[in-house]
């Protein structure tokens, strides 16, 4: 299966970082050595280069609002159609809702 994970938090190994982006780290860990195609989608920030790529992908968000934990980036919207499963980590004001539109207008998946 395809999964996305999005997060507001980028995925951080030592727990003492986010505790956020440590779980969705090992979700994505363990995601991806069941075989699954995992994909992190994560807002771009300067520290996001610091994390090398593991067993799942890591994308940047640009957006196009941004205020504390309220960011609207469209472009999600449009990669939202390769996956099976969308997984977002709360609190992501902005995406949250984009997801749940993206999802009442495609009930089909």
């Amino acid at each position: 299966m395809r999964i996305a994970q999005v997060a507001y938090f980028p995925p951080a190994i030592k727990a003492s970082h986010f505790a956020i982006g440590h779980a969705v780290h090992f979700l994505s860990e363990e995601l991806a050595r069941l075989g699954h195609e995992v994909t992190v989608f994560v807002p771009r920030s300067p520290g996001i280069k610091k994390f090398k790529e593991r067993n799942y992908k890591i994308k940047t968000l640009w957006p196009v609002l941004k205020f504390g934990h309220i960011f609207f980036a469209p472009t999600l919207w449009f990669s939202l159609r390769k996956f099976d499963i969308v997984n977002v980590h709360y609190p992501f004001w902005g995406v949250l809702e984009l997801v749940g539109l993206y999802k009442f207008l495609h009930k089909e998946r």
